[in-house]
């Protein structure tokens, strides 16, 4: 567990994306169709 924290703390270049994460709007309509599978979004 220390060595997690220690990297967490240390190497600060490796917490964030590369490149921003895409950003996909919401469609309340395509959500609320009724389906026999869950959705995860």
């Amino acid at each position: 567990m220390p060595g997690i924290i220690y990297k967490q703390l240390v190497y600060t270049d490796r917490r964030e994306p590369k490149q921003p994460l895409p950003v996909v709007p919401f469609n309340r309509e395509a959500f609320m169709t009724p389906e026999p599978t869950a959705k995860f979004i």
